[in-house]
């Protein structure tokens, strides 16, 4: 075993103080600071709109039992008071942390932008409590303003004032080769900020939360680790870009390739959940597919993108407005549609009653037909609400109804997951919107639900 000695360390200490200067090897320190760069006064001003987004839930604590040798009799506010009485009062609510992840104070009086996956806990439900950390280390309840999975952007609110804010920058202006910083959490150890460039844009088809989900993210090679999600991406000018949302690996690191969800999509997202507490989105009426290039040559694309419209509703909107069979969407409201994943995320943006400025080929020609969304919660879109379980969102399917979404607020959001099935619903087979809303009746209501290949029950009251 090795046993240091401390002789020289001793020895040294008795060394007259002359010699010992002697002896100083002549190393030099310049404390001459650097001149502040450009990009540290933006991160300085960067950091501290960035916080820990710590996820949980409220665990009931027991009453505590008075300790030995406790009396009633200690006058409140006197020094026994804190011995004799309990440690604790009545039950307490106390969050048990489950995680974390980053997020972007994007209002001075408290509004924060981070991802839907950070505050749904492992157990696929809508996190019970959700604790807000600052840089100064200031810790604040939050609240769920709302949360869209789609497209994993959630709005928090803390009540606070004067919190620094991050200004979002237009995404639609990011180009391939654009420097850019992440600045997150990760893997808890703290504020850390990270530099890379803009890789790509529009990356969809990544399947990042279920196949369903809108896409188009901004890809980079800067460094983003697991507790960067909801964290930001900025430019130069210390704007946001983009929200950190999830990253390529095969080993759980980061290996250059992340990505994040454009600002102009996050702020959006962020908008509507602050008005509506959910999202409601448009129906368009037509099934799209991808476009490859035989069929981007017939339509007279003058490259291989947009999207192919391999089913129109003529009774539908796209249907109406004059969009055939066959025909490629190449731009809506201004914007490229690269791809089919572009263009689910495009649509996504138009609420029901608003215009989609849609260009597009057929045959050869360039055709221009803006489309007037319908409402999505009928049968005919494909997705559908009922009254009687708000927020949440059902498609039918081979098996029964599928769950697409399910809102922050709805009564079923501790109950459902994306992608359960619903079979039965007290004892009869439910197969669409008019025999599900039925079935429900008023006190409790058992499901059938099929859930990763199982079949499980689950109890809603309803009232």
């Amino acid at each position: 075993m090795f046993h240091p000695s401390f002789r020289p360390l001793l020895a040294a200490a008795i060394i007259p103080a002359g010699l010992a200067t002697a002896q100083t090897p002549p190393f030099t320190l310049d404390s001459t600071p650097l001149p502040p760069s450009a990009d540290t006064v933006m991160l300085g001003k960067v950091t501290p709109a960035i916080v820990s987004v710590f996820p949980g839930r409220l665990a009931k604590t027991k009453e505590a039992e008075p300790k030995e040798g406790a009396t009633e009799e200690a006058p409140p506010g006197s020094p026994m008071d804190r011995y004799f009485r309990p440690d604790e009062k009545k039950d307490k609510d106390k969050p048990s942390e489950e995680g974390v992840g980053s997020g972007v104070i994007v209002s001075a009086d408290g509004l924060i932008i981070t991802n839907h996956h950070v505050v749904t806990l492992a157990s696929g439900s809508a996190a019970d409590a959700i604790t807000i950390e600052l840089t100064d280390k200031r810790r604040f309840p939050a609240k769920l303003i709302g949360s869209d999975r789609l497209t994993d952007i959630a709005l928090l609110k803390i009540e606070s004032s004067g919190l620094p804010v991050l200004p979002f920058a237009d995404s639609a202006q990011v180009k391939v080769g654009d420097p850019v910083f992440a600045v997150g959490n990760p893997f808890r150890v703290g504020l850390t900020v990270t530099r890379g460039i803009v890789s790509a844009l529009d990356r969809s088809g990544l399947n990042v939360g279920g196949s369903n989900t809108f896409e188009g993210f901004i890809q980079t090679d800067a460094p983003i680790n697991p507790g960067n999600s909801g964290g930001a991406l900025t430019d130069t000018l210390g704007r946001l870009v983009g929200i950190n949302t999830a990253i390529y690996s095969q080993g759980g690191g980061n290996v250059g390739i992340g990505f994040s969800v454009p600002s102009n999509l996050a702020r959006t997202i962020a908008t509507k959940l602050l008005k509506d507490g959910r999202i409601t989105r448009g129906f368009f009426g037509a099934r799209a597919e991808s476009v490859d290039q035989d069929t981007a040559r017939a339509a007279g694309v003058p490259d291989i993108s947009g999207a192919l419209l391999a089913e129109v509703a003529e009774d539908g909107p796209a249907g109406k407005a004059g969009w055939k069979k066959g025909d490629i969407v190449t731009e809506i409201n201004g914007r490229k549609v690269s791809d089919l994943g572009v263009f689910r995320m495009l649509l996504s943006l138009v609420s029901p009653g608003e215009s989609a400025a849609c260009v597009g080929y057929r045959e050869g020609k360039r055709i221009e037909q803006s489309v007037t969304l319908g409402d999505e919660k009928s049968g005919g879109a494909g997705e559908f609400e009922i009254s009687s379980i708000p927020g949440l969102r059902l498609k039918a399917v081979e098996k029964g109804l599928e769950v697409m979404t399910i809102s922050a607020t709805s009564p079923a959001v501790r109950k459902f997951k994306a992608g359960h099935v619903i079979t039965r619903l007290n004892g009869g087979a439910v197969n669409g919107a008019p025999a599900l809303e039925s079935a429900i009746i008023k006190g409790v209501n058992t499901f059938t639900v099929l859930a990763d290949g199982s079949e499980i029950t689950v109890i809603i009251r309803l009232e």
